[in-house]
């Protein structure tokens, strides 16, 4: 496994025989890739097994149809081993019109593939995807199935989705990206729909 630590100085020299097989060290930081993704972070320290970058940028080519992502944070901690990472602090993620920001977001690369399996934010989310922008404390967003689960989460406000003056509350909001159906449930308060007068 890989550590990445975030330093305020450059990282120090690290032999291309100790790294993973797509990683490479150099003088400007460190780059770790895959087949379809690509990290690279400004400054990093590297150790055993995950890695931790200050300002980092995950990105991904376009594929199958689907537009390239991005992600970026303040910073992120990854496990090789366990194909997953860790995003913190100012998070901004986007592809194509979705836009998210929150202030954790965990990624997990599917097992076979370097495809994103899931990926969960928490944190003042904020999701926005054309006319319809979508608030709550966590989201579980399935990039396979472009389906965006909204909820609560410890300390969050109840999930919220707007669209101009419309707008949707629940204790779970399920949004489906690519044809634009909304889901709701409630709790012990019932989901609320308001429609804007036309």
């Amino acid at each position: 496994m890989l550590v990445l630590v975030a330093c305020a100085s450059p990282p120090p020299p690290v032999a291309d025989a100790s790294l993973p097989e797509g990683a490479r060290a150099s003088a400007e930081g460190l780059e770790i890739s895959g087949p379809d993704w690509r990290v690279v972070a400004a400054r990093a320290d590297l150790f055993a097994t995950t890695a931790r970058a200050e300002e980092p940028a995950l990105r991904t080519p376009p594929r199958d149809g689907q537009p390239a992502l991005s992600i970026t944070a303040r910073t992120s901690t990854w496990d090789l081993k366990a194909r997953s990472a860790r995003f913190e602090g100012e998070v901004h993620l986007t592809r194509g019109v979705l836009d998210l920001r929150c202030q954790t977001l965990d990624v997990t690369l599917a097992e076979d593939t370097d495809a994103l399996a899931s990926m969960v934010a928490t944190g003042e989310v904020v999701v926005t995807h054309g006319s319809r922008t979508a608030r709550a404390g966590m989201a579980t967003l399935e990039p396979g199935s472009g389906k965006v689960v909204l909820r609560a989460g410890k300390q969050g406000p109840r999930p919220r989705l707007t669209e101009g003056a419309s707008a949707l509350e629940g204790a779970v909001v399920e949004l489906t990206l690519d044809d634009g159906r909304a889901r709701c449930e409630g709790d012990a308060t019932p989901c609320r729909l308001v429609i804007a007068s036309p």
